[in-house]
């Protein structure tokens, strides 16, 4: 189950609440320019609009392979990313996955995924660490 609290009141109310999906979550973030979150996890992800519409969207891979996601990040521009346990990033536009790149080696994961700014910063099971804009566009690899 997924629950929103309003935390900046007191005492802290239930504001909404859904099934969270087929498969375990494993990390969720909000938009930082919508009242939206994702949650992303074993072989889903889920697009959450808590405003008055309250709906839920599963993510579209499209042309690309549904992958265990690991870890997920809002981005300035109101898109997300999220990385795959088969090493991928998706940039996801609304709930469809709109671009994706192999990130780190065939056979590894993505741990770690921050955005900051039109920066993205991305780690994995390869020991290497990335450093990429907003388009997946690779700056500079550690």
């Amino acid at each position: 189950m997924v629950y929103v609290w309003e935390w900046k009141k007191s005492p802290k109310p239930l504001i909404y609440s859904d099934k969270g999906g087929p498969g375990k979550i494993l990390d969720c973030a909000w938009s930082p320019v919508e009242n939206k979150f994702v949650t992303a996890g074993i072989s889903n992800i889920f697009f959450w609009d808590i405003t008055e519409s309250q709906k839920k969207r599963k993510g579209i891979f499209g042309k690309n392979k549904m992958t265990n996601l690991t870890t997920v990040q809002g981005l300035d521009n109101g898109n997300f990313v999220a990385g795959g346990s088969n090493g991928w990033l998706y940039i996801w536009q609304g709930n469809n996955c709109i671009k994706s790149i192999q990130a780190v080696q065939t056979g590894c994961s993505i741990h770690t995924l921050r955005a900051v700014g039109n920066t993205i910063l991305c780690g994995g099971s390869d020991k290497n660490f990335f450093i990429m804009d907003i388009s997946l566009n690779i700056r500079a690899k550690h």
